[in-house]
């Protein structure tokens, strides 16, 4: 290990946290939503030239929020 870490000890933590709070953030805004979405919709989002993935999900994705909220 080097000196570096050595002498914050414990503190890393906080350093590891803040890396996986960047990634938990990067992960909800740049993957797209793929629940209660059919294989044929899947395909369509990715195989469709010139269709961005994650805005083409969230387009599709209202629908199915609205009628599990009816349930």
């Amino acid at each position: 290990m080097g000196e570096a870490l050595a002498k914050i000890e414990w503190k890393i933590y906080f350093i590891f946290i803040g890396i996986d709070n960047v990634r938990l953030y990067l992960t909800w805004r740049y993957f797209p939503e793929f629940q209660h979405l059919s294989l044929e919709e899947i395909d369509h989002i990715f195989e469709t030239p010139g269709v961005h993935p994650v805005k083409t999900s969230k387009a599709l994705h209202p629908k199915s929020k609205k009628a599990s909220n009816n349930a």
